[in-house]
């Protein structure tokens, strides 16, 4: 059975320093993953164009999880097929797609997901920004690695 793993979160809260630490954790231990990147960050104009940019994302999301599932029974990905729906939801807010377009999105995407499922999705809290001159990033690979620690557990 495939084990696959999200990790999900706003902007900015560590999630692809976590991925990383995740899949290093789990290649120390499996040796083999498969590791899923980001798409929005490879393709952020669709993220604004509306049902058909949502779409455009979902499919490449879902493709690459496929992908990922015909080579490994670990993986772990950086953001979800879920992410579509946060990213249809502000559309949504803005009035820049329909209530019937944003259902159909969720709707289609919980189907996907129970043929699809993850086995975890591990949402990262927003971290302070603190403008501290002396610790600088520091502080913010910090807070990274303590939600990575407290977040990981067997997988």
């Amino acid at each position: 059975m495939i084990k696959k793993v999200a990790v999900v979160g706003p902007q900015n809260c560590g999630k692809t320093t976590c991925w990383h630490r995740i899949g290093y954790e789990l290649k120390s231990r499996t040796r083999v993953i498969g590791m899923g990147y980001e798409i929005a960050r490879t393709m952020m104009e669709m993220t604004t164009l509306g049902f058909l940019g949502q779409l455009t994302l979902l499919h490449r999301q879902m493709e690459q999880e496929l992908r990922l599932e015909q080579w490994y029974d670990k993986i772990v990905t950086d953001r979800s097929v879920f992410d579509t729906i946060a990213y249809a939801g502000q559309l949504y807010e803005k009035n820049q797609i329909s209530f019937i377009d944003y259902n159909m999105i969720r709707r289609f995407i919980f189907d996907w997901s129970n043929i699809h499922p993850y086995a975890a999705i591990i949402y990262l809290k927003p971290l302070p920004i603190e403008n501290d001159p002396q610790r600088g990033k520091d502080v913010l690979q910090h807070h990274s690695d303590t939600a990575c620690s407290r977040s990981a557990g067997p997988v």
